[in-house]
């Protein structure tokens, strides 16, 4: 704020601080207004960017014009946290360091999403195969006359099913049911005007046997709302949405939580989640899946017609935040946010593979959401140890064996140790796929200490320790 102590000839009819990212800021440039007249007075200043300088002054202005004060500088300082790991088994173990005093969240973020199981985004310039660059590979065949065309909401390509003949045919590798399996199905849509917009998006192509479909309803109560629907008895499960599907480019969500219930399923319209209503929860028929096609399929009545791009599944129920980060075209899957003043968590459950992930503060409680910087990146090329060490036995050998754990991923090389005295003494030092040792020479009716440990570089990973005696002759 300021103290306007004067006003001349002219009465002080506004008064305030204005501010700039640039020097010598005026009414022209944001600014607060706090009163008229003479006095002192504070001043809110709103909108900031945090981590950027900001130049201050405070005004007063009259008929005479405006006059300002000494110029201040001012910044929000909210730095970006450091992050650091370690591993433990088929576990990644994360730390933040923060030193700031402005948060209330931490948000930590995996480079991609690797529970992306299929990602098609339409963006072929030609031809008939349309490529899945999700784990699964299930790549994506044209048909009836579909093509790939360069109207995408970004500026690239996209496929054109601009006729109620046009599908994109994936065949019968997705198997959505309603039992204890959870996924999340998206994609985007930009419905051709001129055609209906009670239209089954995407599918199963069967009737009446095992299957699901997600698009907008065309029977009373759910005419134009946004529906899926697992096969059965009467309208088996069957949850929607009251939002309808209009002419511009349309994000489609929906997630299912493996609850084997209609209310397990919840839609998500442009990234937002709507307030899902169960409109029948019957009996679904059971058993092998037909194909699932975008566009035509032999059940649909109103087929959709229009352009696709992005369809997406994943083999979890993805969270409102991934969801909306998705829809914002984030490419980065946040995995955790944490409470201050928590600072740890534990990525469980991997298997080998180079993982990257990094983090951030943020504060919910002011509108919008103020975030720090992103920390550092945190990398680690998490290898396994080898398991289920195990042998037989003769008078003079023992021959060791054991399950590889990272046989989708390169080793340098595996290391069989035995415990001699009080250390461990290197006896084989075998390649990245070895899975057998044979220790011969050995003294009959004698134990033997063995383990078995799986490197790359200074990366050891070291199985449990294995007690065997040979033979007693």
């Amino acid at each position: 704020g300021g103290t306007v102590l004067t006003s001349g000839d002219s009465a002080v009819t506004a008064r305030g601080v204005c501010w700039a990212t640039t020097s010598n800021p005026t009414i022209a440039n944001s600014k607060t207004v706090n009163g008229s007249g003479l006095g002192a007075f504070a001043s809110t200043l709103t909108g900031l960017t945090t981590n950027t300088l900001y130049y201050v002054r405070a005004y007063a202005t009259s008929d005479e014009g405006t006059s300002y004060g000494n110029q201040e500088t001012i910044e929000i300082v909210f730095d970006a946290p450091t992050l650091t790991g370690s591993t433990s088994g088929n576990s990644i173990n994360l730390q933040i360091t923060d030193n700031n005093t402005l948060k209330e969240h931490y948000e930590i973020y995996s480079s991609g999403y690797t529970s992306q199981a299929t990602f098609v985004p339409f963006n072929e310039t030609s031809g008939t195969n349309a490529n899945d660059y999700g784990y699964n590979g299930y790549d994506g065949t044209l048909g009836g006359g579909a093509a790939f065309i360069n109207y995408g909401r970004t500026g690239g390509y996209c496929v054109n099913i601009g006729n109620s003949y046009r599908y994109v045919d994936f065949g019968n590798n997705y198997q959505f049911k309603c039992d204890s399996t959870p996924f999340t199905i998206m994609l985007w849509v930009k419905r051709n005007p001129l055609s209906y917009s009670n239209s089954d998006i995407l599918g199963t192509n069967n009737v009446g046997t095992p299957g699901w479909t997600m698009g907008f309803g065309g029977i009373g109560a759910i005419t134009n709302k946004f529906v899926f629907h697992f096969n059965g008895t009467g309208f088996g499960k069957l949850a929607y949405a009251n939002v309808s599907l209009g002419t511009a480019w349309t994000h489609l969500a929906v997630t299912y939580d493996g609850s084997g219930t209609a209310s397990g399923i919840t839609l998500y319209y442009n990234g937002v989640k709507q307030t899902t209503i169960v409109y029948s929860d019957g009996t679904v028929n059971t058993g092998t899946q037909s194909t699932l096609r975008i566009g035509n399929r032999t059940i649909a009545s109103n087929v959709f017609v229009g352009l696709a791009e992005d369809f997406r599944v994943f083999d979890k129920a993805l969270d409102d935040a991934n969801i909306l980060n998705i829809y914002n075209d984030g490419v980065n899957e946040v995995i955790a946010t944490l409470d201050s003043p928590e600072t740890t968590y534990s990525v469980t459950g991997l298997t080998c593979g180079n993982y990257s992930y990094f983090a951030r503060c943020k504060v919910d409680s002011s509108v919008p959401t103020v975030y720090s910087d992103y920390s550092n990146v945190y990398s680690e090329n998490l290898i396994i140890a080898p398991s289920n060490l195990s042998g037989t036995s003769t008078f003079t050998g023992i021959t060791l064996t054991w399950t590889d754990n990272n046989t989708d991923c390169t080793i340098d090389g595996n290391r069989v140790e035995m415990y001699s005295g009080s250390t461990w003494t290197e006896i084989a030092d075998l390649d990245f796929s070895a899975t057998t040792y044979t220790n011969s020479g050995l003294t009959p009716n004698s134990e033997y200490i063995y383990r078995v440990i799986a490197y790359s570089g200074t990366n050891e990973q070291i199985s449990g320790v294995y007690v065997k005696y040979t033979l007693d002759p």
